[in-house]
């Protein structure tokens, strides 16, 4: 058995025809790859990563504010997520000069490391955004981060689920993503969050202030996302799915 949960080309079939028996794919976008790669259908199965389930922090006791110097009446929409090519940070860094020139309240929060965080740091300066776009670097404290936000956006050019996006929707955030790959198997328009067509700088920025100036809005998302983690995405769901599928394929094989 071998899981795919890249969004990436194969580049060995064999690695996923002649070796493995079974391929567990994590979205039907991945599934659906590897079938146009030349993977039999029969031979592969779609299982949703689940999450576990963290202990609530809340609003109240998340330190983010407080360390970042802002009130209550700032609007934080964040992400977190490696900073590498296709995540989209330069997406959000080049939208977020008009947007907080109308919404002064409007912070841009940037969890997490990696290659691009020096080029984005010096572009968020070079453009005099460091009061509103904060570089958190690498935190071992996610759920604290996760509870000091309003909104979770992530404009990634490329996904095969969306992790980040669950984490976020069990931590209670309404979520904006790009239609890419798994990502819309995740975000339910208009449900649990919203959907924009990558690379498209216009439809981010509405879909942002759509829901910077809704906090009704934001509340009825964030509760959505939530019974959709504890149902689809719950690990318990994941390990129910993957008991099952071990033991058809043993059945298959006469060995169960």
């Amino acid at each position: 058995m071998r899981t795919r949960h890249l969004a990436l080309a194969i580049t060995s079939r064999a690695t996923y025809t002649w070796l493995p028996h079974k391929v567990v794919a994590v979205s039907q976008s991945v599934m659906r790859y590897l079938v146009s790669a030349g993977v039999p259908e029969k031979d592969i199965v779609t299982i949703y990563t689940g999450i576990v389930k963290q202990q609530p922090v809340s609003r109240a006791s998340s330190t983010l504010r407080a360390e970042l110097g802002l009130g209550e009446n700032a609007v934080i929409a964040a992400t977190v997520a490696i900073m590498r090519d296709k995540k989209g940070h330069p997406d959000l860094i080049r939208i977020a000069k008009p947007l907080v020139e109308q919404r002064p309240n409007l912070h841009f929060v940037f969890a997490g490391d990696g290659p691009l965080f020096d080029e984005l740091r010096a572009d968020v300066q070079a453009q005099g955004l460091s009061y509103h776009i904060h570089l958190l670097g690498l935190r071992r404290d996610i759920p604290n981060v996760l509870a000091g936000f309003d909104l979770f956006v992530l404009p990634t050019h490329q996904e095969a689920l969306g992790t980040s996006f669950i984490e976020a929707m069990a931590s209670g955030l309404p979520v904006i993503g790009t239609a890419v790959d798994g990502v819309p198997e995740v975000i339910d328009d208009g449900i649990n969050g919203l959907l924009v067509p990558a690379h498209d700088d216009r439809a981010l920025a509405a879909a942002l202030l759509r829901l910077v100036d809704a906090p009704g809005e934001r509340r009825r998302m964030g509760a959505a996302g939530v019974r959709i983690t504890q149902t689809r995405f719950s690990v318990d769901t994941m390990a129910s799915e993957m008991a099952a599928f071990y033991q058809n394929s043993l059945s298959e094989r006469g060995v169960a």
